[in-house]
C-alpha cells in the first residue's frame, strides 16, 4: 500500500488495480539465487491478479533493501511497467519483447524515487540524510558493476586491477575477488541496469532542465512507458 501511494507521484494511475500475491521461493532456489525478489509477467490475457517471489533467504533485516526490491519489481517497477503497457494496446510482441535496459533502467529509476519520496514525507534531518545515502549508493551501485564487466571482460582486467579500481574510487579493495568471481559468472547482466539507470537519470535530468517549472513527473514518465515500450532506446 506504501509503495502504491508512492507510485501516484511519479505514474498515472492504471486504469485497473490488479491483485497482487506475494509468495516466496521454494527452499531449494532460494537458497542457490542471489536475487532478493522477482518479478515474472502474466499471460498477455491476465488484467486481475499479478504475482511476486520473495527469497527468504536473502530478506534479512535490511528492510531498506527489500522496499526498494519490492519498488523495483513491483509498485512502480517492472509489475507496473508491464502492466500499464498492456493498457495501452500495444502489440503482443511489443509488450512482451521489451529492451531490458529500458526494463531495468525504468526499475532503477524508480527505486532512486522511492529515497526522494521517503525524504520529502519527513522533516527529520537525521533520516533525510539516510535517504540520501541510500539514493547515492543505489545510483552508484550497478554503473560500478557495469565498468568493473567492461574492464574484465574487454579489456582483460585481473583481481589485481579490480582491486586496484576500487582502491582508486574509495571502495573496499578486499572485496575485489568477490566481485570479480561473481561477474565472471554473470558477464554482461549488470550493463543493463548500469546503462539503463544511467540514460534514465539523464533524460529526466535533460527534461527538468530543459521544460523547468513546465516539467510534470508523471507525464513525463507516461510518456516515457507509452511510446518507449513500443520503440526502445
Amino acid at each position: 500500500d506504501y509503495l502504491k501511494e508512492f507510485a501516484t507521484t511519479i505514474v498515472p494511475t492504471l486504469e485497473e488495480t490488479p491483485e497482487i500475491t506475494v509468495k516466496y521461493m521454494d527452499d531449494a532456489s532460494a537458497e542457490v539465487s542471489n536475487a532478493v525478489a522477482y518479478y515474472m509477467k502474466s499471460p498477455l490475457d491476465n488484467t486481475g491478479s499479478e504475482y511476486i517471489t520473495l527469497n527468504g533467504k536473502q530478506l534479512g533485516s535490511d528492510l531498506n533493501d527489500t522496499l526498494s526490491t519490492m519498488a523495483h519489481e513491483g509498485y512502480p517497477g517492472h509489475l507496473y511497467a508491464y502492466v500499464y503497457s498492456k493498457e495501452q494496446g500495444l502489440s503482443n510482441l511489443s509488450t512482451i519483447m521489451t529492451s531490458t535496459a529500458h526494463g531495468e533502467g525504468w526499475a532503477t529509476y524508480v527505486e532512486l524515487k522511492l529515497y526522494e519520496y521517503a525524504k520529502s514525507l519527513s522533516t527529520n534531518e537525521d533520516f533525510g540524510l539516510v535517504m540520501d545515502y541510500l539514493y547515492a549508493n543505489q545510483l552508484s551501485g550497478f554503473l560500478l558493476e557495469t565498468r568493473l564487466d567492461a574492464g574484465i571482460h574487454y579489456e582483460g582486467w585481473t583481481v589485481s586491477d579490480v582491486a586496484a579500481y576500487l582502491d582508486k574510487l574509495g571502495y573496499n579493495a578486499d572485496a575485489a575477488q568477490e566481485i570479480y568471481d561473481l561477474i565472471i559468472e554473470t558477464p554482461t547482466q549488470y550493463a543493463s541496469y548500469g546503462y539503463g539507470k544511467l540514460i534514465f537519470n539523464k533524460i529526466h535530468n535533460q527534461a527538468k532542465a530543459a521544460l523547468g517549472v513546465y516539467y510534470d513527473e508523471i507525464e513525463f514518465n507516461a510518456i516515457l512507458l507509452s511510446l518507449w515500450l513500443r520503440y526502445g532506446f
